[in-house]
Parts: C-alpha cells; structure tokens; sequence
C-alpha cells in the first residue's frame, strides 16, 4: 500500500471540505486527515477515494462518505483510552479512525471475508488498541466492564436492548434507526441502570442491521 503525494493532496482537498461543517470534531478531522482512505476500498474505486461518496466493499456493503464518518465519529465524544463497541466494521476504515482518535476498540462483523480483509489492512497498519472479530455482536454476552461508547454503521429498526445493556452509565451510542418510515441519526445517552436520552440528530442513510454470521464458504 503506497501513500502518494497526489493520494496526500487529494485528502487535503477532502478534509477542506470537511472542516466547513463546524459540528465536526477537529480531532475527527485530524484523524481523517492522516489516515489513506484509499487502503480501504478496492483499486478500481481508488480514484473516487477522496470523494465525498459512499463506496461498494463486497457483500452488499459499502463504505460510508467521509463526511458520514466524521458525523457519527464526532457524534461519539470519544475521549483517548474510552473502551468502544463498533457494529459492523466493513473495510475497516472507520474503524482505524477511532483507534486513531485513541479508541481501545472491539470491532465487529457478521461476514467473515469483510473482517479478514480490515483484519489484513489492520496489520497491515499496525493499529495497536484495536481487536477484530467475526461473528453477530447482538448476541453476544455481556462485556465486563461496559463500554464507553457503541457506534453502529447499519440501520436498525429498533435499538438493540442487547447492546443497551452494555453501554456503561455516562455512555454514549450513535446509530441510525428506521424512525417513522426514514432513517435517522440518534445519539443515545445512558443516565442511570434503567434510565436512556435519546437524541434525533437527522437524516441519514446505510444499509440494513442483519443477524447472523456468514461464515467464509470453504472448499
């Protein structure tokens, strides 16, 4: 993977556009800002890395525009050490956002050949801080101890009380909902055990929330 002057100069390019959204976090920005978007998708859509544009990875899935990524990563508050949940890691791109904004990051995905493809491009990066799995998140038990923040990147038509229940009090989730026949991004906020704020922050689109893993067919 090469990181060229012209890959540099069109990320300039992408993150001057960024940085007219004041709701933008600056260390969401710098963090975009160093990392090659281009790593993160197939050759063939290299020269539309730097766009603001979504971008197919396989599997029915596609890598969501920068500006999408810098919503929900600014969204999250994130402060360096928090111990974050992603949901649905795709090509792995933003996830290595947040280990870079200084995430311990569990990431995970329902579709094996995804997660070892970002899992090759994590090593590939060297991320430190950041573990890989494959299999359906909502299913899993719960995480001791809680997390200090979940972001989901699929479109659920409910919260998924499975991943509620592992937010930590003060914690924060930013996913999209099918919320009257639209999508839209919520922010929510756990006050207490059984206490949530829940936060309508737009419009937004992104593939379907699914369960179940799909493992890698072998011969």
């Amino acid at each position: 993977m090469q990181d060229t002057y012209r890959h540099k100069g069109m990320r300039r390019k992408l993150l001057q556009q960024l940085q007219k959204n004041a709701a933008f976090r600056p260390e969401v920005l710098a963090a975009i800002g160093s990392l090659p978007r281009h790593f993160f998708v197939d050759s063939a859509f290299e020269e539309l890395a730097y766009k603001d544009q979504a971008l197919p990875i396989g599997g029915g899935q596609t890598l969501s525009q920068p500006s999408t990524v810098a919503w929900q990563c600014s969204l999250l508050e994130l402060s360096a050490g928090q111990r974050i949940l992603e949901i649905g890691t795709g090509s792995g791109y933003q996830a290595a956002i947040l280990q870079r904004m200084g995430a311990e990051l569990d990431t995970y995905e329902r579709q094996e050949a995804l997660q070892l493809a970002a899992k090759k491009r994590f090593d590939a990066l060297k991320l430190e801080n950041l573990r890989s799995y494959f299999g359906d998140a909502s299913e899993l038990p719960l995480a001791e101890p809680p997390y200090d923040g979940i972001l989901m990147s699929c479109a659920a038509e409910q919260i998924p009380k499975q991943l509620l229940a592992r937010l930590k009090i003060g914690g924060r989730m930013v996913l999209p909902l099918l919320y009257q026949e639209q999508q839209r991004m919520f922010v929510v906020e756990r006050k207490g055990e059984k206490t949530f704020e829940y936060e309508d922050c737009g419009p937004c689109r992104f593939v379907p929330f699914l369960k179940g893993a799909l493992p890698v067919q072998r011969k």
